[in-house]
């Protein structure tokens, strides 16, 4: 695993040129508020920070190699890029209140009843999955021919493929399925040792903040498991990490399901 560095700091012809000794190519962007031009680019394995200027704002993510990916067992698995809108969330969500010290903190879960979207999404036929904006990236839905892919490979997982509704007439949308896996992952399955945590600062409930790289104890007893809902970004919604054995990763490969997707590998330390 590698770490590559997200930047994005204010415009300097100095550092431009600094970047060019790492070959590096910074792209220009302009403030829509300001007009002023600042610089995004990424550099894997940044060894010398002192090259950014102050207000640069760095973001670390995990780099793996088309080896380490290929190499591991277990990953995890999650859609970054197509993205649908859900409607009607009032109906396929619940606000759940929580309560300490005459405090009250309202966090959200999907409540089971399906999912309503307002039309298709597009490019359907070279896109098998997607992620919502109101969910996380592991949450995942699917076309009809992802779904008889995994039906007809991994007839074992215990899954259901959940129709989307369209919210014009409360009918399957066609063509589109939340993929609901049910097999999870015991909590002291997890590695949670020197995570952070985030508590709410209004009830304290507490939430744990994704790990760069995730550990896990035990094997997984089926080819798509997921955590429980025990990971935050700060907000109102936990969400569970979704997992996938080598063997689901290369059959979505094969079929020319996985545009989107990203793969990440899994650490299985059994003690």
């Amino acid at each position: 695993m590698s770490i590559k560095s997200h930047i994005v700091c204010s415009f300097s012809e100095e550092l431009i040129r600094e970047l060019e000794k790492l070959n590096v190519d910074p792209k220009r962007e302009l403030d829509p508020l300001s007009g002023e031009p600042y610089l995004v680019f990424d550099i894997p394995d940044l060894k010398d920070s002192s090259i950014l200027p102050e207000d640069a704002v760095v973001i670390e993510s995990p780099y793996y190699t088309e080896a380490e990916l290929d190499g591991a067992e277990w990953l995890k698995c999650r859609c970054l890029n197509a993205k649908i809108s859900l409607t009607n969330e009032e109906r396929s969500f619940c606000l759940e209140e929580v309560y300490d010290n005459g405090k009250k903190a309202q966090h959200r879960y999907p409540s089971g009843a399906p999912f309503y979207i307002g039309a298709a999404p597009k490019h359907r036929n070279t896109q098998a999955f997607f992620s919502s904006y109101s969910l996380s990236e592991y949450d995942l839905f699917c076309t009809e021919r992802a779904k008889q892919v995994i039906s007809d490979c991994f007839p074992d997982i215990d899954a259901s493929f959940e129709p989307v509704l369209s919210s014009k007439d409360d009918l399957p949308i066609g063509d589109l399925y939340f993929l609901d896996i049910r097999t999870a992952l015991e909590m002291n399955s997890i590695d949670l040792s020197g995570v952070s945590k985030f508590r709410c600062p209004e009830c304290g409930k507490e939430s744990f903040v994704e790990p760069m790289q995730l550990s896990i104890h035990a094997e997984p007893s089926s080819a798509a498991v997921k955590t429980p809902r025990c990971f935050s970004c700060g907000g109102s919604l936990e969400y569970s990490i979704l997992i996938v054995s080598q063997r689901f990763r290369r059959a979505l490969i094969d079929h020319g399901l996985a545009r989107g997707l990203v793969f990440e590998p899994v650490v299985l330390s059994i003690v």
